[in-house]
């Protein structure tokens, strides 16, 4: 998986390498998935948590936007369709909040480690905004939250 945060300020992509991406490009927020089966995805919160299913080679997208209150937003991406339904489903996070000019975000998982096995990267052409890799799709066990100014 690989999230990319192109040279905009609000502007990030994520990639799932050999699984979706995640772009979230200026003013815009959006999932392509390269794998060869389909994901899902759930944007939250939202007062109506809602499924999107995209298919290999499929993308989604929605405005960059804050939450309630001003709480950031997670971009959750399943294997398992109704995923965010089931509930205790592993899922990858590509959270980000926007704060003035600059866009925090970080990569997390709950419930297991999805993309184990793949390489799952956030990374940007634009020298201000710092990468995050984790190269065997697992997570460093605590937070590696960044800023993109």
């Amino acid at each position: 998986m690989q999230f990319q945060l192109p040279k905009s300020v609000l502007t990030s992509i994520l990639l799932i390498s050999s699984l979706p991406i995640l772009t979230v490009a200026t003013g815009r927020a959006a999932v392509r998935n390269y794998c060869k089966y389909n994901v899902y995805l759930a944007s939250v919160p939202s007062s109506t948590p809602r499924e999107y299913n995209i298919a290999s080679g499929g993308q989604w997208s929605e405005e960059f936007r804050n939450g309630p209150n001003g709480v950031g937003i997670a971009l959750k991406v399943y294997k398992v369709q109704g995923g965010l339904q089931i509930g205790q489903v592993p899922a990858q996070n590509f959270g980000y909040t926007l704060d003035g000019g600059r866009v925090w975000y970080d990569l997390s998982s709950v419930w297991g480690e999805p993309f184990a096995g793949e390489t799952v990267t956030i990374e940007s052409s634009e020298a201000s905004c710092p990468s995050v890799s984790w190269d065997n799709g697992v997570g460093p066990g605590k937070p590696d939250v960044k800023v993109c100014k």
